[in-house]
């Protein structure tokens, strides 16, 4: 089986992850109320509330819990943080890593975003085939496939050791994105989602 490389399409309005610059005026209805037009996006996937009940991204100390799903943040009240970026945020006890996101090009492709908040390189394969989907992905980074949609079983795999932290039966569809979050020696699947907006003072 085989993945065609993925093309970007400038302009296009990304299904999921949608940019401030073309796609924010028609993405009202994924929120209660319309995110600001300078929008950046944020997300939690880990974070200890006992330890903490704010998240420091942009400069600000956001009151996020974990969840799954991107929150709206106005860029102009972040410290350099772009309008349109997407951010994933993980807190292992006192350490917390903030990775940018690539965009998603292609409305008309599935998007496999492979996140590792890991201690070793990480990369996505076709399971039991060792057909490589997503190159290595180094600690604290993230990178991105974009493919047709297909029934497969993908695993995220130890590019040191080897080891499958984790193999998930899935059928991609059109304008669907997922993440795959590489941690110390397990991996999630994520269907990406939005979650409200967060305005600030």
């Amino acid at each position: 089986m085989t993945f065609p490389a993925s093309l970007p399409i400038l302009g296009a309005c990304l299904a999921v992850a949608i940019s401030a610059q073309s796609c924010l005026s028609d993405s009202g209805a994924l929120y209660a109320e319309a995110p600001p037009k300078d929008a950046a996006f944020v997300r939690v996937l880990a974070h200890n509330a006992d330890t903490s009940d704010t998240v420091v991204f942009g400069g600000r100390a956001l009151p996020l819990q974990a969840t799954d799903a991107f929150t709206a943040v106005s860029a102009a009240a972040l410290d350099g943080v772009p309008a349109g970026s997407l951010f994933s945020v993980v807190t292992t006890g006192e350490d917390t890593l903030t990775i940018a996101e690539p965009a998603r090009p292609s409305a008309s492709k599935t998007h496999l975003v492979l996140v590792n908040a890991g201690q070793s390189p990480v990369r996505l394969v076709v399971a039991d085939a060792g057909i490589e989907v997503v190159a290595p992905v180094e600690v604290g980074t993230a990178s991105l496939r974009a493919v047709n949609p297909v029934t497969v079983s993908l695993a995220v795999e130890n590019t040191v050791t080897g080891a499958t932290l984790g193999k998930f039966d899935v059928q991609l569809r059109r304008g669907q994105d997922l993440t795959f979050l590489a941690q110390e020696t397990t991996a999630k699947l994520i269907s990406d989602s939005f979650g409200p907006v967060l305005t600030l003072d």
